[in-house]
């Protein structure tokens, strides 16, 4: 016949639980696939799809030490009437991404289109 184990059960504090980005995160160190990544910032101002008006987007890229993206999502879109609004946004914009622990790029196809064209 089988014992029976009489150990004492000792109350132990729960610990919070993980979420499954971070139990996936441990199981790629686990079996040596876990990248490190830095976080990109692509702001960019362009004509918009319709005559007359501007867009101004936001892309977020996580990318690995290499530069290798492991995601791309766009995160913010406005849609402008004037060139003057949307400038304005594009500069707001590169404000608020710009900081010491991300990488930022610009792009004003605007100007840069005017600028070839002169």
């Amino acid at each position: 016949m089988y014992g029976v184990n009489n150990l004492t059960k000792k109350k132990m504090s729960k610990l919070p639980e993980a979420t499954p980005e971070q139990r996936e995160t441990l199981h790629q160190k686990a079996i040596g696939k876990h990248k490190e990544t830095k976080t990109q910032y692509e702001v960019h101002l362009r004509y918009g799809d319709i005559e007359g008006e501007f867009t101004v987007d936001v892309r977020e890229d996580i990318v690995t030490l290499d530069n290798d993206p492991v995601t791309e999502e766009y995160i913010e879109g406005f849609i402008y009437n004037t060139y003057d609004e949307a400038k304005k946004k594009y500069v707001e914009l590169i404000a608020q991404y710009d900081t010491l622990d991300t990488e930022i790029f610009t792009w004003n196809e605007v100007e840069d289109e005017r600028g070839s064209i002169k």
